[in-house]
């Protein structure tokens, strides 16, 4: 019953913020000039018509952004709340301008914009304005990575379990030929027997590790420091009551 009421909610989180057709296209523009404007304090006013660049697609994908964020929450108001005190800050216009430019920039995969929502929800609900730097650099570790990477990185419970042979190991550092069979692991596991899907696999793996976000340790595969913050940003996982130091990574 509570998820009905909050599906039949989400369908109205555009109404319910008082957003046009314009208004959302706007943002995206808005977000990739800088010209959103501060000491905005009513949330419909963010979004300003700027022109007109692409507006389907991106209307489309902030739709979609705005729902699967209000998703997260139990309540459609309580998403509004914490959207509206995002952006009536500096900084956090500043980090929500960041989401939209990575949206901007992909595709309108469905599973990759609900990992940007849940970043999201993450950056509304902490204090965004002590850890802003931390955030940012989240955001910015984000946005390196293509939409097929991210949404990899976030299945890592799935893929660490992965038993990597053939390994060598020279001054703490493991070797070994391990993307083929990791990616091979991962289409077991999720059933897939599509030769393009699995070679984007293949190359989202070696896309992460080349970005600093995986490693081999012994036989099995790790998320770096970095990884681990952004996985933990994307997923359910709880985050840090602080952002830990990237100079320490967490065991």
């Amino acid at each position: 019953m509570h998820k009905d009421r909050i599906t039949k909610e989400k369908g109205d989180v555009l109404e319910k913020i008082e957003l046009d057709s314009q208004q959302i296209a706007g943002v995206l523009v808005s977000a990739t000039t800088g010209s959103i404007a501060s000491n905005i304090p009513v949330f419909n006013k963010l979004f300003e018509w700027t022109e007109r660049v692409d507006q389907a697609s991106r209307e489309e994908k902030l739709k979609t952004l705005l729902e699967k964020y209000s998703e997260h929450f139990t309540s459609l108001d309580e998403a509004i709340l914490k959207l509206k005190l995002l952006t009536a800050t500096r900084g956090g216009q500043t980090i929500f301008r960041k989401v939209i430019q990575i949206v901007d920039k992909g595709n309108e995969d469905q599973e990759w914009i609900r990992l940007l929502a849940m970043a999201l929800k993450k950056v509304s609900e902490t204090e965004f304005e002590q850890y802003f730097d931390a955030q940012m650099f989240i955001m910015s570790q984000i946005d390196r990575l293509s939409p097929q990477a991210l949404i990899l990185l976030s299945e890592y419970d799935i893929w660490k379990q992965a038993d990597i042979q053939d390994t060598t190991t020279t001054s703490n550092q493991t070797m070994g030929d391990w993307i083929p069979q990791a990616t091979k692991f991962v289409n077991q596991k999720k059933g897939i027997d599509n030769l393009g899907v699995g070679a984007r696999i293949n190359h989202s793996f070696r896309e992460l590790e080349s970005t600093g976000m995986i490693d081999l340790k012994g036989h099995q595969l790790k998320l770096t420091a970095i990884g681990l913050e952004i996985n933990r940003a994307i997923t359910k996982l709880p985050q840090y009551s602080s952002p830990p130091s990237l100079k320490h990574p967490p065991n």
